[in-house]
């Protein structure tokens, strides 16, 4: 071999689900996956992505962000009354009951019953969630929410006077019966402003 040209180096690896190898050739000390200073080889794996990131974090970190923009966006914000802290506290109470929730649930004449059981804090979130969403659940379509604090459970009944919905009712269990409805994104901005969702005025 002419000494004076490159010597290649030769890569082989397996692929998955394949029962041959797949060769590859590349100037010697040449990195395939690029250095992460090299111009050329970082357009090419950036090819396509966006300008401009739109992610910005976790769902409650993205929650908050949405919710500050809108804030920022409006000159009529009182900012003596905004309360981020209050909106943070109250997603902290949404994860707690969402993921550290237990929930034991049976059929019931005309509907189903749950029963949340957890740790103290997810107790505590819960009473906080639950008792404020009963209230709201409905919407004009005739459902009944009965919540019992029995210490260290909440028993829920959700109820429809239409047959035809119990399954439905079932099928959504507490999970479902948590996030019906869309208003949870104006609670959301209402606390953050300093108002209580569930009242008739500032907190």
């Amino acid at each position: 071999m002419n000494r004076s040209k490159r010597t290649l180096t030769v890569l082989s690896f397996a692929v998955a689900g394949t029962a041959g190898l797949v060769t590859l050739a590349a100037p010697a000390g040449a990195s395939w996956l690029g250095r992460a200073d090299d111009p050329s080889t970082h357009a090419t794996r950036t090819e396509g992505a966006a300008s401009t990131p739109t992610e910005t974090g976790q769902a409650a970190f993205a929650a908050i962000s949405e919710i500050v923009a809108i804030l920022q966006a409006d000159p009529a914000t009182d900012w003596s009354r905004v309360d981020i802290a209050a909106l943070r506290d109250h997603l902290v109470d949404m994860d707690r009951v969402t993921m550290g929730a237990q929930v034991v649930q049976r059929p019931i004449e005309n509907g189903v019953e749950m029963t949340v059981g957890g740790t103290r804090a997810v107790m505590d979130a819960a009473r906080r969630m639950v008792r404020a969403h009963a209230a709201m659940v409905g919407g004009g379509r005739g459902w009944n929410v009965d919540v019992q604090d029995e210490g260290d459970a909440l028993r829920v009944s959700w109820t429809t006077p239409r047959p035809e919905e119990v399954v439905k009712l079932r099928a959504l269990g507490f999970y479902g019966f948590l996030v019906d409805g869309s208003h949870h994104q104006q609670h959301h901005l209402m606390i953050a402003r300093g108002m209580d969702p569930h009242g008739a005025g500032m907190r």
